[in-house]
């Protein structure tokens, strides 16, 4: 594929969302990456082999011959892991580019936080700031944050998260709700379990309005999409659970159609009387780390750190 200095190539990987291991090779990347997405919106996206294939393919022809790349990010978690995992990718293709980055703040009358690019209107957009070169030393920190947010073992983020931010200030703000994303301590609820379960609880049982709510009361850092949120709810009534924290009636296939409720574990788990981790394990990813209670490998959220 033949990419023109000016083209525009768009990432539709959200990768503050499933597994985020270190990976040696594009199509270990699409596998690993195509499956997770596939598993959560099968009819949305193709098969593991085909995802994001039209942007990973002809970033890879372009890269090693760019002189330079300029990427166009907000303050969100998703957003600016992008730029950690493009400083990879630009390692694995053996690009010499110059990486430089226009970055969102935040815009118009209200000042709005730029989360994500996709928030902004065609206007906002074309009144960009000006791209940044990226000096050495901001690119030697971006390593640093793909080796913390990629490790299996999440000491790693913590130590990041503990250093004085020297070049990445938005990148350390934001990847500190990520910390939220582990099970509470108490009831063994990440961040958006405990949101839907909140919800559903509040102005259930449509699940449209469940995840309408979850997402307009939680706009930060960590933007999550819709198809994200409904996976997580039907994992939370999974049949398969010893006791499933919510039940689903209807069109379990569409959010549109389908209803939630609490049941009585999910009514003890979301008031702290329950652990849903003692009740049903765990098998979840936090970007690089596998929390699978079949291995007795849980970490905790206790206040703002993490606990094993």
């Amino acid at each position: 594929m033949h990419v023109k200095p000016d083209d525009l190539l768009v990432n539709d990987d959200v990768l503050s969302c499933g597994p985020l291991p270190s990976f040696q090779s594009p199509e270990q990347w699409t596998t690993l990456r195509g499956a997770y997405w596939h598993s959560v919106e099968p009819d949305h996206f193709p098969p593991p082999s085909n995802f994001n294939r039209d942007f990973l393919t002809a970033a890879l022809a372009a890269l090693p011959r760019a002189d330079s790349v300029v990427l166009w990010i907000g303050m969100g978690i998703a957003e600016q892991l992008l730029l950690v995992w493009l400083v990879h990718l630009l390692k694995l293709s053996g690009s010499r580019a110059q990486v430089s980055v226009v970055q969102f703040t935040r815009v118009g009358k209200n000042n709005m936080d730029v989360w994500g690019v996709g928030l902004m209107n065609p206007e906002q957009i074309q009144n960009h700031p000006p791209a940044v070169p990226l000096p050495i030393e901001a690119i030697d920190e971006l390593d640093r944050c793909w080796a913390a947010v990629t490790s299996p073992d999440p000491a790693k983020l913590l130590s990041l998260l503990s250093d004085s931010a020297a070049s990445l200030t938005h990148c350390r703000s934001s990847f500190q709700q990520l910390v939220h994303r582990y099970p509470d301590h108490k009831t063994g609820l990440g961040r958006w379990d405990y949101e839907l379960l909140k919800y559903t609880k509040e102005i259930g049982p449509s699940a449209t309005r469940v995840i309408g709510h979850t997402m307009g009361y939680n706009f930060g850092a960590d933007l999550v999409g819709d198809g994200y949120l409904f996976s997580r709810l039907l994992r939370l009534g999974a049949p398969y659970a010893s006791h499933p924290l919510v039940t689903l009636s209807g069109d379990p296939t569409s959010m549109r159609d389908c209803e939630v409720a609490l049941t009585d574990a999910g009514e003890l788990v979301f008031t702290g009387r329950a652990n849903a981790i003692e009740l049903n394990g765990i098998d979840d990813w936090v970007l690089g780390v596998h929390l699978d209670s079949r291995q007795g490998s849980v970490w905790y959220r206790k206040g703002n750190t993490l606990i094993s």
